[in-house]
């Protein structure tokens, strides 16, 4: 028979209408939050292209799951990329939220990385994981309580790597050295504890010894250096000559350092010794110390050996004594100060105030300006080198040398540069030879009518030139310098040239010698020119100065060459044969008559005074007045000058007394 006939299939349902199965569906739930250090490498299942590539040289299967990421030691390779030197460019989006992309490039590469994943994959794919990669194998007993290490020798390159510690190890297992914690720029002291060789390259792993007992693996050569013998650079920047390394890796300078950089807890033994002595008397640790120098704690030893500016010791305490780790200076180094440099650069040299006959010896300049107040270590390198000039209040208080110097050989108990007496004051009138010595300034101002208070002797001594009108070039005043009596009294006349000498337009082309007192030397020059107040001289060292030759008091200088008959000879010739006249009356003026401070032309006082004369018409034709004076016009040279008003006022004064 024939086979039935297979039953029509049944009609397709119809599809339901899209809001339908939109209601249906269940909301999709936000993808989770990832940390920064797990990035999605896809979406789907790795093809063979992508397991072949650059993943794939991390031995990762394609077929783990189908959603899967990838997990990278940043750390590490930040520590990496430092020590491949690679360059990190910043740019600013222009979006208004401040965001910054960055790239990544590397001399002899000329692609450019956007992102360190990027990096990673391409030049060090072993640091590396897949999210979904099991667990890694239990370490082995010997490393049991080992710190989880953030470094580059967490997977491949750990502490048991196969390859052995190269020849060339410059380290060996329990020296004591620095190193650039997370290849930062500061060193911190650290102990080796592990040495060995990553793809031909020494690494080493360290303990540090700064007292957090932090550990740090597969540490780059680079990044390490030898314990500095003397005292510990803490948080020394790069960029310092890092010192070389003495005698084997393991050797006993070294040893002696690890101790100076145990970790805390450990007792050190240190020195201590007053500021200026030679001997360090040496304890087993700071609190033996303790008490045995008045004032001197435990505490503040180790604020002397540390030097921390955030936390240095009290400045008594600074000035008085000195304090080292016993293994700072070496054992067979003579504990005096010597003449040459120490192993940190250190020179010797002696320091002591202006006046004294004693010198102080100091085992270094630093030692010195704590042994001082207000003296600092590169003043000091100022007073001995001479080529800087050290400020004048410190010039004028201390002297210093290296011991190695000449000067060094001078007896001490030479005369030293003289200091004034404190208060005493000599003064004279201009023209007189012997001096009025004085106690103090106020009793000098009493004992001269013409001296109003104390600032009158005070300008008089600094700066004559300054003075008050009335006084300028009548009185002449110093201070008392010890020894000085018969020193200065035998120069003759050193403050003024003798009446003979030739003066204004006349020294033009001469040679002259002016004293410098605050170089306290002699020094030589022509004059080139004169504009009616100063002369322009040009030295023979090259400098040009404007000199004031012409005020009484104000330097001293003489010529230089010929006799007395020949600068007489050119004075005469020089100066006009008719005697100086006022401009305005034309009469020869006096001793006493008044000169204006612009040109230096000298007037009457009763013709520049007086009722009707040039004051008086300057005033009425609005010139400017002010509290400081009247302003008027030379009638010689048309230039304008100030009269002070106190000029003025004690002219006024004496024309009623008079009247």
């Amino acid at each position: 028979p024939a086979p039935a006939p297979a039953p029509a299939p049944a009609p397709a349902p119809a599809p339901a209408p899209a809001a339908a199965s939109a209601a249906a569906a269940p909301p999709k739930a936000p993808p989770p939050k990832r940390k920064r250090t797990a990035f999605r490498a896809s979406t789907r299942a790795p093809t063979a292209k992508s397991a072949a590539g650059g993943l794939a040289g991390a031995g990762w299967s394609p077929s783990t799951s189908e959603r899967w990421g990838v997990r990278c030691d940043y750390d590490a390779l930040v520590t990496r990329m430092t020590r491949d030197q690679w360059d990190t460019t910043e740019r600013r989006r222009d979006d208004g939220k401040g965001s910054i992309d960055r790239s990544y490039t590397r001399a002899g590469d000329t692609k450019v990385y956007r992102s360190l994943l990027a990096v990673a994959r391409a030049h060090y794919p072993e640091l590396l994981t897949e999210t979904g990669a099991p667990a890694p194998a239990p370490a082995p007993a010997a490393a049991s309580g080992r710190r989880p290490s953030t470094d580059s020798s967490d997977d491949d390159e750990s502490l048991h790597a196969k390859e052995p510690a190269p020849a060339s190890a410059r380290y060996a297992v329990g020296d004591a050295v620095e190193a650039r914690w997370k290849a930062g720029l500061d060193y911190y002291p650290a102990i080796v504890i592990g040495v060995r060789a990553v793809r031909g390259f020494g690494v080493v792993d360290l303990q540090y010894s700064d007292g957090s007992n932090d550990k740090e693996w597969g540490v780059v050569e680079a990044l390490v250096r030898p314990l500095k013998k003397r005292r510990a650079a803490v948080a020394e920047r790069v960029g310092s000559a890092a010192p070389a390394a003495e005698g084997s890796a393991s050797g006993p300078a070294d040893t002696a350092e690890a101790r100076a950089s145990a970790p805390s807890g450990t007792r050190l033994a240190c020195e201590v010794r007053e500021v200026g002595d030679e001997k360090w008397r040496r304890f087993d640790s700071r609190a033996a110390a303790d008490g045995v120098f008045p004032g001197l704690s435990s505490q503040n030893i180790g604020r002397l050996i540390n030097k921390t500016p955030t936390d240095p010791a009290p400045h008594l305490i600074r000035e008085r004594y000195e304090a080292r780790n016993a293994v700072d200076g070496d054992d067979g180094e003579d504990d005096a100060p010597t003449t040459a440099p120490r192993s940190n650069g250190e020179l010797a040299c002696e320091v002591r105030r202006v006046g004294d006959k004693e010198w102080r010896r100091f085992a270094s300049r630093a030692d010195a300006a704590r042994a001082f107040t207000g003296l600092k270590a590169y003043y000091i390198s100022w007073l001995i080198d001479k080529n800087f000039l050290a400020p004048q209040h410190i010039r004028d208080k201390y002297e210093a040398r290296n011991v190695g110097d000449g000067s060094s050989g001078d007896d001490d108990a030479a005369p030293a540069r003289k200091r004034p007496r404190l208060g005493l004051v000599e003064v004279r009138r201009t023209g007189e030879k012997s001096w009025r010595r004085f106690a103090t300034r106020d009793d000098a101002a009493a004992a001269f009518a013409e001296l109003r208070d104390r600032k009158d002797i005070s300008d008089l001594v600094s700066r004559p030139s300054k003075a008050r009108l009335v006084i300028r070039g009548k009185f002449e005043a110093r201070n008392v310098v010890d020894e000085a009596d018969g020193e200065e009294d035998s120069k003759a006349e050193e403050e003024r040239p003798a009446a003979t000498a030739p003066c204004g337009p006349a020294l033009i082309g001469r040679k002259v010698r002016i004293w410098w007192p605050h170089d306290r030397e002699w020094f030589t020059g022509t004059v080139n020119a004169f504009d009616g107040r100063r002369h322009e001289v040009t030295y023979d060292d090259g400098s040009l100065w404007d000199e004031d030759l012409e005020t009484p008091g104000e330097r001293k200088w003489e010529l230089v060459g010929g006799d007395a008959a020949d600068a007489a000879a050119a004075a005469s010739d020089a100066l006009p044969e008719e005697e100086p006249c006022c401009a305005i009356c034309l009469e020869p003026l006096d001793s006493d008559a008044p000169s204006l401070e612009a040109c230096g032309h000298r007037l009457h006082a009763d013709c520049l005074f007086g009722a009707g004369q040039l004051v008086s018409h300057a005033w009425a034709d609005n010139a400017p007045s002010t509290r400081r004076g009247q302003r008027v016009e030379c009638p010689t040279c048309r230039q304008a000058s100030w009269v002070p008003q106190e000029a003025i006022e004690g002219y006024r004064v004496r024309e009623c007394k008079d009247t």
